[in-house]
């Protein structure tokens, strides 16, 4: 995925950028909000609800 960068013009790959937070790319979002407590999932987790999904699932935790 490239895109254009604002402040140079660069073209980069938003792919191989380095992010501070685990980020990503979706084409739909699975959201679960517990108000303050914080959800885990084990990596068993993950790769089971990847499976059942039939894609690659990451956790990434929304900070607003």
């Amino acid at each position: 995925m490239m895109t254009q960068t604002p402040c140079c013009q660069s073209h980069v790959s938003l792919n191989e950028l380095i992010y501070e937070w685990p980020a990503g790319f979706a084409r739909f979002v699975i959201e679960i909000d517990l108000g303050a407590r914080e959800l885990t999932l084990s990596d068993v987790q993950l790769f089971d609800l990847s499976h059942v999904l039939g894609v690659e699932v990451k956790l990434i935790r929304a900070r607003y």
